[in-house]
């Protein structure tokens, strides 16, 4: 008999609070810091930020429109002659939000940059982007600070936003993934603690309303 194995997805790590804002300080200027709030507020790729064109920024609704993003795989109901489903790449753009936060931080920075036409807003490659997310975490003193990359601002996002009682739809949505895509139950299942404790207390300092008196109470009593 063939012993049945259980294939667990792991956990992704997710920055807490005191983290973001440890890597916050340590931003060493204007466009490192327009990075930094960007990725933190959208939870987008690297390579959609650094698609972005300066026309693509809408800071007065606190939209980004996304025109580079990841293909996202069709399959067809036709089957192919080797027996096979056909499929096609879709790439499909997409508007990401802004939080008022990272509104501000780009704002301050393209006051101090001269834009040309259809110019990118973060003249930045791939690999530079990791290697300064990296070393915002060593200089934040982050643990496991050499596993770090930008992709854990989109685990942290997504958690965020569920944490808020964000509807899923609006999140997959907003992420670039697809209505039917499991990513979402295969690694957001478990919410991490301090955000399951952080949501928990905010929701108690809500002011309790004020009991309603149920109606019919008054002159029904007998005698």
């Amino acid at each position: 008999m063939v012993p049945k194995y259980t294939i667990c997805m792991a956990i992704p790590r997710i920055f807490t609070d005191s983290e973001l804002e440890s890597m916050r300080n340590t931003c060493s200027n204007a466009l490192e810091l327009a990075m930094f709030e960007f990725l933190r507020s959208t939870g987008c790729r690297v390579s959609e930020m650094l698609s972005v064109l300066k026309e693509d920024l809408n800071l007065d609704e606190n939209e980004v429109y996304l025109r580079k993003t990841k293909a996202k795989v069709k399959w067809s109901k036709e089957v192919g002659p080797d027996g096979k489903k056909r499929f096609e790449s879709i790439v499909e753009p997409r508007y990401a939000i802004l939080d008022e936060i990272a509104v501000g931080a780009i704002m301050r920075y393209l006051k101090i940059r001269i834009f040309k036409p259809k110019s990118r807003v973060f003249l930045r490659t791939s690999r530079a982007v990791q290697n300064t997310v990296k070393r915002w975490a060593k200089d934040a003193n982050l643990r496991h600070c050499e596993e770090i990359h930008p992709h854990i601002f989109r685990h942290t996002a997504a958690t965020r936003m569920l944490a808020q009682g964000v509807p899923i739809p609006f999140i997959k949505q907003s992420l670039g993934w697809s209505k039917g895509s499991v990513t979402f139950e295969k690694y957001y299942e478990h919410t991490p603690r301090d955000i399951v404790r952080d949501t928990i207390l905010n929701a108690r300092k809500s002011k309790p309303k004020e009991p309603v008196e149920p109606r019919g109470v008054e002159g029904n009593e007998e005698g």
